[in-house]
């Protein structure tokens, strides 16, 4: 499990009746587990359980559904800019096609393959400039000035993280028209005998939140 760090405190959901806990305990039984461990910690409010970081490989893409909210940071950060009267900035050139391919050119980073440049994205949106190459901190500056001093420096980044839980843990998972289900951050999984539900009731919900696109995903066993 995710360690507590000065940042990241993490404490245990209480309540068998929460919507939340409740489908993410009874998945992880379904699996034959027993002691479901679900905590979430206090800076973005991320729920975390037993399979956070094994699902991969304990889960298969023939029993199960895995939904992923696609770039969901980077759009809630666009909504943002748009909101303020940013819809020309620069930094909304990068949502021309692939998010994260496009950081990567765009800041010196495009050798990565997607998932390292998806971490150095955090890493900067984190304010880690300690962990960024003066490089590429530099392209940013220049490039993305807004997007440095209104979201870099001023740890805007924890309420993004906390916006994306609201959104999709807290409304979306929480609403599933379903009994069993797991969290993962921006996602969830659930079983394919559900799937067709799921599939509708998300249909309903794509006007509630714009800026989030929920797709499938493959869940590439280990």
């Amino acid at each position: 499990y995710p360690k507590a760090n000065d940042n990241e405190m993490e404490f245990e959901l209480h309540g068998i009746d929460n919507e939340i806990y409740s489908k993410n305990k009874l998945f992880i039984e379904s699996l034959g587990l027993k002691n479901a461990y679900i905590t979430r910690d206090n800076y973005g409010f991320r729920l975390y359980h037993n399979l956070s970081t094994t699902y991969k490989a304990i889960l298969n893409d023939d029993d199960f559904v895995y939904y992923d909210a696609k770039a969901s940071v980077p759009n809630i950060i666009r909504e943002l800019f748009i909101q303020n009267g940013l819809s020309d900035d620069p930094f909304l050139e990068l949502f021309n096609g692939d998010f994260y391919e496009n950081w990567g050119v765009a800041t010196g980073v495009e050798d990565r393959d997607k998932k390292g440049i998806k971490k150095n994205f955090n890493v900067v949106l984190n304010g880690k400039e300690n962990e960024v190459d003066p490089i590429q901190l530099g392209l940013i500056k220049r490039q993305f000035p807004y997007f440095y001093t209104k979201v870099v420096q001023t740890g805007y980044a924890r309420e993004v993280i906390k916006t994306e839980t609201d959104i999709i843990l807290e409304d979306i998972f929480r609403n599933l028209p379903i009994e069993k289900a797991l969290s993962i951050h921006d996602g969830f999984i659930v079983e394919k005998e559900t799937e067709s539900l799921v599939d509708i009731y998300l249909k309903s919900r794509e006007m509630s939140y714009p800026s989030i696109r929920l797709v499938k995903k493959i869940i590439k066993t280990e």
